[in-house]
Formats: C-alpha cells, sequence, structure tokens
C-alpha cells in the first residue's frame, strides 16, 4: 500500500509470512521501483502480529529501504573527512540507506530509545554524531491521531530529556528537532 509521501509499504503478518520472506520482498519491491525509474523514496516492511481483524498491531521490526542520498551527506562528510563516527539509534540508518553511519542500535519504543541514546552518548569520543529517531510521535500517535498516547509520550520524552541534558559537555550540541509537523488533533 502507499500514504501520502513517497513511501510504498508492505505489510505481513510477521510469524504467517515471515520477518526473513517479508525483508526480501521489500529488496525486491525496491529495485523494481529504483530500476523502473519510480520517485519512491522508501520501501518500507511493516510487520504485524495478530490473529483476527481488530487485534493486529504492528511490531518493532519495521524496516525502510530508501533511496541513496544523491550526493555526499553531513554524516559521511563527518566519517570520511573526519575520521568521525555516526551512531544511528532506532531508524536512522534506514532513513540514510546506511550512508555515513558507522554503528546501528536497534531500539524500539521511546524508553528503549532513550536508554539507547544515553548509552551511546557516554560512550561517545569525539566528532561523534548520535542520532535517534523518536518515531513513536510520528506513527504511533502523530498519523494514527492518538491524543491522549502523543500526550503521555511527551510527559515522558520531558521526564528523560534532562537524562540526555547531563551528558552534554561543554563543547557538545544536542539537537532536538521534528521531520515535520504530526499534530494528532487536526481536523
Amino acid at each position: 500500500y502507499t500514504s501520502a509521501d513517497s513511501v510504498f509499504q508492505i505489510a505481513c503478518h510477521e510469524e504467517t509470512f515471515g520477518l526473513d520472506k517479508l525483508y526480501e520482498l521489500c529488496e525486491i519491491a525496491r529495485e523494481e521501483l529504483t530500476e523502473g525509474g519510480y520517485n519512491i523514496g522508501r520501501v518500507i516492511a511493516r510487520p504485524f502480529i495478530g490473529d483476527k481483524a481488530g487485534n493486529f498491531q504492528r511490531t518493532g521490526n519495521r524496516h525502510d529501504l530508501a533511496v541513496e542520498p544523491p550526493a555526499p551527506t553531513v554524516l559521511q562528510k563527518l566519517v570520511d573527512e573526519k575520521n568521525g563516527h555516526v551512531v544511528s539509534v532506532g531508524k536512522i540508518a534506514d532513513i540514510y540507506a546506511n550512508c555515513g553511519i558507522t554503528k546501528k542500535v536497534k531500539a524500539t519504543g521511546l524508553d528503549a530509545l532513550f536508554d539507547a541514546t544515553i548509552k551511546e552518548m557516554k560512550e561517545a569520543g569525539d566528532e561523534t554524531i548520535v542520532f535517534t529517531n523518536f518515531v513513536d510521535f510520528d506513527s504511533s500517535w502523530g498519523h494514527r491521531r492518538d491524543v491522549a498516547g502523543y500526550a503521555a509520550g511527551l510527559e515522558l520524552f520531558d521526564r528523560r530529556l534532562p537524562e540526555l541534558m547531563e551528558l552534554v559537555g561543554e563543547d557538545d550540541i544536542l539537537i532536538l528537532t521534528a521531520d515535520h509537523g504530526c499534530d494528532p488533533t487536526w481536523t
């Protein structure tokens, strides 16, 4: 299925169809769409579990196959020109087609993403970017118009943010941004 942005999504039951088969199918789709000249930015594997309509749930095994950036990114330049490191927490490596990523850390859910980010920040040396996508605000609450979930997520984020702030040194930079607005209350 497709959505409003340039993505092509394939949803399959994680246990019945299988993750490996889903990922393979998505790799084939990515290749076909690229070779066909279609302007599709990402092919997304959307595995789910459940046994009947009404209780299907997406799992944390989503995988995005993105088009490679057309030119070196800031991430790639840090790695190539400064011998730096870029740690991807969550789905960042997928979004950038692994370009400029030196370490991938899988994490799903707001707390797990915070925990992984904090761990990587503690271990990070100079010339390192720890890049985390707190995707739940977008995919779990924003697009789903889950106002209560979004509010609870913001409260959790506000409670956990000081943990990140404590790790920011005098020569460090912490950037918080969003890739787009995602107001769950819009009508």
